[in-house]
């Protein structure tokens, strides 16, 4: 089974997050869950966002990217990242810079804007609403082809709607059932393929 670190969102180490870990531990996987905001959950909605933004602003991305890599330096080399919006940046950056990852999984968020590589045999999936407010559509898309061209597994899921963390069920105005267990399947489908190497991965 796959060992994956889980990256919240701007909104904190919420219930949601637990419930992602819980379904892939189900699974026979070794889960991480690493809390960059040491404790602050907040809500959703705008106020919630609004107030996510103002604490990743206050925090600093450096010292956020600081804390994630401390969190996953006593661990195995060969992980896959998973992320939720600002978690998505989080574990695309580990997956790009730390040696030995075997695959990414960003959820509404992620992409390249720039054309930094992206390393050879680290596959990498997006899922994301068609109009989501918070994903650059043209990132993701950029991502999948550099990692395409530097020889890695890319792929792009595009869900009708337009919410963020629609596979967060305490969210009640954002959360969609159905779209959340077709992102489930395909990510559980993603690392059956990884481990029984279906997917090329230097892990």
């Amino acid at each position: 089974m796959a060992e994956v670190v889980i990256f919240h969102s701007a909104l904190g180490l919420r219930a949601g997050v637990h419930d992602a870990a819980r379904r892939l531990r189900d699974q026979g996987h070794v889960v991480h869950t690493p809390d960059l905001f040491e404790g602050t959950v907040l809500p959703g909605g705008s106020a919630g966002y609004e107030a996510g933004t103002a604490l990743m602003e206050s925090i600093g991305w450096t010292t956020i990217v600081d804390r994630a890599w401390g969190a996953v330096d006593h661990l195995a080399r060969e992980v896959v990242y998973l992320g939720f919006s600002m978690g998505a940046a989080i574990a695309q950056e580990l997956a790009i810079h730390r040696p030995g990852s075997r695959g990414a999984v960003l959820i509404g968020g992620g992409g390249a804007y720039d054309d930094e590589p992206w390393p050879l045999g680290v596959p990498v999936d997006f899922h994301h609403m068609v109009d989501d407010p918070w994903v650059d559509e043209f990132a993701p898309v950029r991502l999948a082809r550099l990692a395409a061209r530097a020889g890695s597994c890319s792929s792009v899921y595009l869900y009708p709607g337009d919410q963020h963390l629609f596979t967060d069920p305490q969210l009640d105005e954002e959360y969609d059932h159905d779209l959340t267990e077709l992102v489930w399947r395909r990510i559980m489908r993603f690392l059956i393929r990884l481990e029984a190497g279906y997917i090329p991965s230097r892990g």
